[in-house]
């Protein structure tokens, strides 16, 4: 019976104590900052900043003009359709793909995976 009460008044204490650990200390509240209008003028006013005046980005450059293809004399031109690639053009108007790096050639200056359809080039 002894070991029981021990038990039980150390199991309260130590209850007693946990519950101790688990409070939060009060919260302080915070103080107003003194201002410029308090009685005896202590402290002078914060300057205030000047306004900030927004400038839009400079408007974008215009983009570069497309590449024209001007054919030499007596060179054949071709005018791009939807659906024509570089390479379609090689076999179909110049006999095979492997025409295709004189037809990159024929035409400096254009973009060789974008070409658009009216667009026109030149054929060696």
């Amino acid at each position: 019976m002894r070991k029981v009460m021990t038990v039980l008044v150390l199991a309260s204490a130590v209850s007693l104590i946990g519950c101790n650990k688990n409070k939060r200390p009060a919260a302080k509240t915070p103080q107003p900052a003194p201002s410029s209008d308090t009685y005896g003028g202590g402290t002078t006013p914060t300057p205030v900043p000047p306004p900030v005046v927004y400038e839009p980005p400079p408007p974008a450059p215009a983009p570069a003009p497309e590449p024209v293809a001007v054919p030499s004399s007596g060179a054949r031109t071709y005018t791009v359709k939807k659906g024509d690639t570089l390479s379609k053009i090689a076999r179909e108007q110049l006999g095979g793909i492997n025409q295709l790096g004189p037809l990159i050639r024929a035409n400096p200056g254009i973009n060789k995976d974008v070409i658009k359809p009216g667009q026109v080039i030149n054929l060696p």
